[in-house]
């Protein structure tokens, strides 16, 4: 999907593993999505054919609910896409198989009916690893025997995904595509409409234009995500801009998006992975979300709560409060910190795919895979049946609660019955 973050995962995947031949899969699969992409398959497509290896992840992909991303409604995949990545796929490969997770959120806790599922799954997995200490919590949650070990989100490599010039080269193409001098400064702006509730979209538009005005440079707003309506969100509010706002609203490439994020004087928005690329890179950055361990989890890891606000109406507040130069050189500690993680970790990924590198793989499991998946399927039919019932209830006692006040405020009638009703109705037509 048109998701900068989801898509930079496979690069820096074969980045680190070289030579390995990999097939990337994703829920719904298809063709690279922006130049410099890879293309993807969906897991069904690999059943009964042989696999060496799993590596699951990074990104918030570890939940077992239904998708409302239209791309996934489309390929009929809404409902079981994401469970089928990470249960039924560590469920239907041979027991010698290496399943491992590269770092990926946990979104939530998980449901009640499909605690069992995911248990079993979690056990299959020979290495498991998240990127925060909530979604450790969550599958703590499920089985606490589990080993589960926290570590920096994949992206935090950026710097080393990209050659320098070639950083530079994209971003003097990407702005004379613009219309804009490279030498010109610019802050990268990223909006959401989920993260704009409570706040009217022109009050958005006037906060960006005085932090702009502050560092007297352009805002340029990007769609990170525009399977998310990125798009559309950014062009709404840049058009009430008066600071002269740049739009790429239509990327082009991975590349582009973090090249201009690492040559811009200030990061501010929506995404964890603008945030991410920003720091990787000593560029100044806010983050502007709520609700998300994900939020939470990497303002942890650069030990920088104060990056984090819930709402645009406290960016110019905390803009003019942060002193930019110590926490881009406080973001250049940490990205050299969470890379050294990250070589770690990969050589222990490394280390666990060469014990089957001599050795034929087996094939994939398709009655394993489809038993899996039915499976989810039962689950998610219980959950919504629980919910169901569980609002039946809460408006039965609403129901109570509404006549037991209405009743305590007029007197109580005495019953009429149908007899009586009958005679006084014919009483009047006489």
């Amino acid at each position: 999907m048109a998701n900068y973050g989801d898509l930079l995962f496979p690069l820096l995947l074969q980045k680190r593993l070289g030579a390995v031949p990999l097939v990337h899969v994703s829920p719904a699969g298809g063709p690279p999505v922006w130049t410099g992409c890879v293309s993807s398959t969906s897991f069904e497509e690999l059943l009964g054919k042989p696999v060496a290896g799993l590596v699951i992840g990074g990104g918030n992909i570890i939940h077992a609910m239904p998708s409302k991303l239209p791309d996934y409604e489309n390929a009929g995949v809404d409902l079981t896409g994401y469970g089928d990545l990470w249960v039924c796929s560590a469920l239907s490969v041979d027991a010698s198989i290496p399943v491992i997770w590269n770092a990926p959120g946990v979104a939530g806790r998980f449901e009640t009916a499909s605690i069992d599922i995911v248990r079993r799954a979690l056990r299959r997995v020979n290495y498991l690893s998240v990127r925060d200490n909530a979604s450790r919590d969550c599958l703590l949650e499920v089985d606490p025997d589990l080993e589960v070990a926290v570590v920096p989100d994949s992206a935090w490599a950026l710097p080393k995904l990209w050659e320098q010039a070639e950083l530079d080269a994209s971003f003097a193409v990407l702005m004379n595509r613009l219309g804009n001098s490279p030498l010109e400064p610019i802050v990268t702006i990223h909006v959401n409409a989920r993260y704009m509730k409570g706040i009217k979209i022109e009050s958005v538009a006037e906060n960006i234009d005085r932090i702009c005005e502050a560092l007297e440079a352009r805002p340029l707003f990007i769609a990170i995500g525009p399977c998310h309506g990125d798009d559309v969100t950014a062009v709404e509010v840049a058009q009430l801009c008066r600071s002269r706002p740049l739009i790429l609203d239509k990327p082009e490439s991975l590349i582009e998006i973090a090249a201009v994020i690492s040559h811009s004087e200030f990061y501010m928005g929506s995404s964890m992975h603008g945030y991410i690329t920003a720091a990787s890179f000593g560029v100044p950055a806010v983050a502007v979300a709520r609700g998300k361990f994900k939020f939470d989890g990497v303002v942890q890891l650069t030990g920088a709560p104060e990056t984090l606000i819930s709402s645009w109406e406290e960016a110019p507040e905390i803009f003019a409060e942060i002193d930019r130069k110590a926490l881009g050189e406080k973001f250049k500690a940490v990205s050299a910190n969470a890379q050294g993680q990250l070589d770690k970790h990969w050589s222990r990924i490394v280390a666990l795919l060469a014990q089957r590198e001599s050795v034929e793989p087996p094939l994939t499991d398709k009655t394993a895979f489809y038993r899996s998946r039915t499976e989810l399927l039962s689950s998610l039919a219980r959950h919504y049946r629980t919910l169901h019932d569980e609002a039946k209830e809460s408006l039965k006692r609403a129901e109570k609660r509404q006549f037991a006040r209405a009743s305590a405020k007029e007197p109580a009638k005495k019953p009429v019955s149908l007899f009586e009703r009958w005679t006084k109705a014919m009483r009047k037509d006489v």
